[in-house]
C-alpha cells in the first residue's frame, strides 16, 4: 500500500521510468535517476514512507520495468518497419 499524498510523487515515477525506458537505460541507472526527483522537496514522515515503500516495490518496480524496455524495443522495431 502506498503512503498517503504519495499519489502525484508515484505518478512521476512512471513518468520518469517509462522516458528513461524509451531511451533503452538499465533499471539501475533509471532507479538512480527516477528516486531523487521522486523524493525532491519530500521532508518529513512522508518522505519517510516514500522511501521504505520504494525500497519494499523496487523489485516489482524492476519487473515492470523490463516489460516497459521490451514494450519500448518492439515499438523501436515498428517505427524501423515503417521508414
Amino acid at each position: 500500500m502506498t503512503p498517503a499524498g504519495a499519489d502525484e510523487r508515484l505518478g512521476a515515477l512512471n513518468a520518469v521510468l517509462d522516458s528513461c525506458a524509451r531511451q533503452g537505460l538499465a533499471f539501475e541507472e533509471a532507479w538512480y535517476i527516477s528516486v531523487p526527483v521522486i523524493l525532491h522537496g519530500v521532508e518529513g514522515e512522508l518522505a519517510d514512507r516514500l522511501r521504505r515503500h520504494l525500497r519494499a516495490a523496487e523489485p516489482r518496480i524492476g519487473a515492470d520495468y523490463a516489460w516497459r524496455l521490451r514494450r519500448s524495443a518492439s515499438r523501436e522495431r515498428a517505427l524501423l518497419r515503417v521508414r
